[in-house]
């Protein structure tokens, strides 16, 4: 891996956890302070921590997408639906013209 491709991955995985954090302040403003009972106890659970949920979130997808990315699953994806999309579109062209 070369040092323009770890800047790109820091670059992607900074991304990816700045956007889990606004989705979790986002959350939090929508929501308001969140309280957790459990038991006779209770606690309530303010904006820090929902955001740290909200950036592990984001690591948590960027580490997915790197995973599905490397796996070749895309590729495979891709020419899966080159081959089923043609086929539906002569589908669809029979179905108006029968019509």
């Amino acid at each position: 891996m070369t040092d323009e491709q770890k800047k790109e991955d820091l670059v992607e995985a900074g991304a990816f956890t700045l956007g889990g954090m606004v989705g979790g302040g986002v959350l939090s403003g929508i929501v308001g302070h969140v309280g957790l009972a459990i038991g006779s106890t209770a606690i309530s659970v303010g904006l820090v921590p929902i955001v740290a949920v909200g950036a592990m979130t984001g690591l948590a997808m960027y580490g997915s997408k790197k995973a599905i990315d490397s796996s070749g699953l895309k590729e495979r994806t891709a020419e899966l639906l080159d081959q089923i999309m043609p086929a539906t579109k002569e589908e669809s062209a029979e179905g108006t013209a029968a019509k």
